[in-house]
Parts: structure tokens; C-alpha cells; sequence
């Protein structure tokens, strides 16, 4: 259900307030996503893993526009984040890209190497170049390609697992 008003904004929280921002904005009504990573602390006789927030101080609200006041009345929340007093919205694609890499999204096919021929364009879909795109350069045996990525500012060759790679239209 994706409303046409309704837009991606990261908030500003206070230290370590991410997740009980969360859960406040959540009560009030209001989509929030804090993204995550798993940790694990090692002591002399157990282990502990616990989830730590991927962007300190940042929850992610989806909202539309008039409701911006309703968010910044929520305990935890300092201010939206944008450029100066303009608050600055975020593709889906970007939000997509952080659950892709927190593992949140897993929903990977893996391609037949012929429906990825030399030339064709690849979004990488899993690992830590999460999408980036990249142009296929040749296969490197039986389920891996290797690609070039120009859009992290230079050229860098990179053999990618085919089950990571997305067929995307490129110019």
C-alpha cells in the first residue's frame, strides 16, 4: 500500500534514542524504520548478540508532508535532517537498499548466466555494494560474473555471485 503523498524523511534523535524514538513514533501512528545490525559481545562465560542501530541517532519516518509536526512532537525526535531548515526526502530505492543491507530483504534469484550476457547492466543486490551498478564484463566460472562499477567515483572490477546480481536498464 504506497500512498502517492507519502515520502521517506530520516529524523535526528538523541544518543542511543533511536530505537525507543521508533517505537514512540510507531504509537503515534507514524511509519518508522530504524535499520540494524546484528553484534555479538563475547564474555568469559556467555555470549550475548544484540541489534545496534546501522546509522546512530537516525530513524527513517514515512510520511506526508503535514505531518512533519506530528513527528518532531514525539519524545525522542530533535529535528528532521535536510539542507538548512528544508527537509530533505528519500528515494524508496535508497530505504530499499538499507534493508538489502541489514538483511531485512533476502528475496534474491539467482540468474542463469545467459540471461546476463557481456555488456548487459547489474544492479548488485546483496553484500556490502549493495546498489551499486555496474556493467558485465565476462563470467568467472559457473555462477559468478565479474563487473565493473563506476559509480563509486572509478572504475573497479569486482567477481560477484550471480544470486547478488539484478538485470537493470541502464543508458
Amino acid at each position: 500500500m504506497k500512498n502517492k503523498g507519502m515520502k521517506w524523511y530520516a529524523v535526528y534523535t538523541g544518543f542511543r534514542k533511536e530505537k525507543s524514538a521508533q517505537r514512540e513514533l510507531e504509537r503515534a501512528g507514524i511509519e518508522a524504520y530504524v535499520p540494524t545490525v546484528s553484534k555479538v559481545k563475547r564474555y568469559t562465560r556467555k555470549v550475548k548478540k544484540y541489534q545496534v542501530p546501522l546509522i546512530s541517532h537516525y530513524v527513517f519516518v514515512r510520511i506526508e508532508e503535514e505531518q512533519y509536526k506530528r513527528v518532531l512532537s514525539v519524545r525522542d525526535v530533535l529535528r528532521f535532517i535536510g539542507v538548512g531548515r528544508k527537509r530533505s526526502p528519500i528515494p524508496e530505492e535508497e530505504i530499499q537498499i538499507l534493508k538489502h543491507i541489514t538483511g531485512e530483504i533476502e528475496k534474491v534469484e539467482m540468474l542463469p548466466l545467459e540471461a546476463l550476457p557481456r555488456g548487459s547492466w547489474v544492479e548488485v543486490m546483496g553484500g556490502a555494494l549493495t546498489g551499486l551498478k555496474g556493467k558485465v564484463l565476462s563470467s568467472v566460472g559457473k555462477h559468478r560474473l565479474l563487473v565493473e562499477l563506476n559509480q563509486i567515483g572509478f572504475a573497479l572490477s569486482i567477481e560477484v555471485p550471480t544470486k547478488y546480481l539484478r538485470a537493470v536498464n541502464c543508458a
